[in-house]
């Protein structure tokens, strides 16, 4: 169980005359938790309350605390206690909330970036250019969905004035899934010269361009969540399957830091993105059973994913987290606990859930596919000898 609060006594200063002087209290509360499964696979789980000022130490926090306990150990048993997904499989996938809320901020938090790749001896280091630099103007998203960035918003990444001492504004980056903006700074790119206030700084000092409050909004009707889990199977039907997986959520680094296993990863080619490891799986058969796996792997994907959204939930959600900044930020990054105060700063992403197409789950390999040399005491059937007094 972890409770940290972080007071910062920050002051900006900028060559325009702009003297900002703020104190901000930050808080944590998580708690997380590793065991084995009986096949040796290391798992984590854990849960995390996000706070913007120093909590009161009374019963009710208790009691919260304590609920989150339990719903980790629970939850954390549960997934012990799963089979392993059993094949590979590419086709649709349903991202709940807040999956579906950590999707976007693994990638539009990263991708929509417009500060310029840095140069290197051989010129600019095209391979850390964020992938929606040269998409302004062109389709990045299904023409019926429509992304918005507001910090003047109340939500959880609200703020008046940004690092650079520029008051920031709404807007829309994507408009029937065109890209009409970036996330700016005073650092321009070859097309886009001034900032929009999305210059952020996290209390160790790291500054980068960052999303505020990330609303995605849709045009079309939203389904609902048995007309979405039809719609779901029935496209992976097309593609071949008689079940499909339901993503509920991603596994949080910021809070649990790198995966306690060399094989839970995917490693990218080009322009390929890295996801967070799905913490929560569910497979659901035809008849709308659904079970809890695990050793599903999101691979390496393009921004194109983002295309590929053909259907969205009824209602949204709002989750707010604390990611990096910059194009090396964003809710993929393995911060940990330690840092998830100092390194990061406030966000907000409200989201339904998102229905997409052509996502490849791959299965986990790796060294608890080994036999154990010896069978640990405490998972074997007691012998006669055992219970001779």
């Amino acid at each position: 169980m972890h409770l940290q609060v972080l007071r910062s006594n920050e002051t900006v200063v900028n060559s325009e005359g702009v003297v900002l002087q703020r104190t901000r209290d930050r808080a944590v509360m998580a708690v997380v938790a590793d065991t084995k499964a009986a096949d040796g696979m290391h798992l984590d789980h854990g849960l995390v309350l996000h706070l913007q000022s120093a909590p009161k130490a009374d019963d009710e926090l208790r009691r919260l605390g304590e609920a989150m306990v339990d719903r980790v150990l629970r939850e954390l048993h549960e997934l012990a206690q799963a089979p392993m997904i059993d094949e590979e499989y590419d086709g649709p996938l349903l991202f709940r909330t807040p999956a579906a809320a950590q999707l976007l901020a693994s990638t539009v938090a990263t991708e929509a970036v417009g500060t310029p790749a840095p140069l290197g001896d051989g010129g600019r280091m095209l391979e850390l250019e964020p992938a929606w630099q040269k998409r302004l103007g062109k389709v990045v998203m299904p023409p019926f969905i429509d992304l918005v960035d507001d910090p003047t918003a109340d939500g959880f990444g609200h703020y008046a004035i940004d690092a650079e001492g520029v008051r920031p504004s709404r807007i829309e980056l994507v408009r029937g899934g065109v890209l009409e903006a970036l996330l700016m700074t005073r650092t321009p790119n070859a097309v886009v010269q001034g900032s929009n206030g999305r210059a952020r700084m996290s209390p160790a000092l790291e500054s980068g361009a960052a999303i505020s409050n990330l609303s995605l909004e849709s045009r079309r009707r939203g389904l609902s969540e048995a007309q979405l889990e039809r719609e779901l199977l029935a496209r992976a039907r097309e593609d071949g399957y008689e079940f499909a997986y339901i993503i509920e959520s991603l596994r949080d680094g910021t809070v649990l830091g790198p995966a306690p296993r060399e094989s839970a990863s995917a490693y990218a080619g080009t322009g390929k993105l890295d996801l967070p490891i799905p913490a929560r799986v569910y497979r659901i058969d035809p008849g709308g059973k659904k079970t809890l796996v695990r050793g599903a792997l999101l691979a390496p994907v393009s921004m194109r994913l983002l295309r590929r959204i053909r259907a969205v939930g009824l209602t949204d959600e709002r989750v707010p987290m604390r990611v990096p900044v910059g194009g090396f930020g964003g809710f993929n990054a393995d911060v940990g606990i330690d840092g998830v105060l100092s390194q990061t700063v406030d966000v907000e992403v409200r989201t339904p859930e998102l229905l997409i197409d052509g996502l490849e789950l791959l299965v986990e390999r790796g060294e608890h596919e080994r036999h154990p040399t010896l069978v640990h005491p405490l998972r074997r059937a007691p012998s006669p000898a055992d219970l001779t007094p």
